[in-house]
């Protein structure tokens, strides 16, 4: 008798289904680290602009 894996024990599904949800949560993590790393560079360019001008109003 000749057995027949439809499904080949849930590998399709893994294919399907659970590594596109895998590959979305990744790119959006590296998207929010991403962001988190342009913020703080922004704001640590604006930090200095800040300062002088926050010393120039004490003269």
């Amino acid at each position: 008798m000749i057995v027949i894996f439809a499904h080949y024990w849930g590998i399709d599904e893994i294919g399907i289904f659970v590594l596109p949800a895998v590959l979305a949560i990744l790119a959006l993590r590296w998207a929010e680290k991403k962001a988190k790393r342009s913020a703080a560079d922004k704001e640590a360019a604006e930090q200095p602009a800040v300062r002088a001008a926050e010393g120039s109003d004490v003269d």
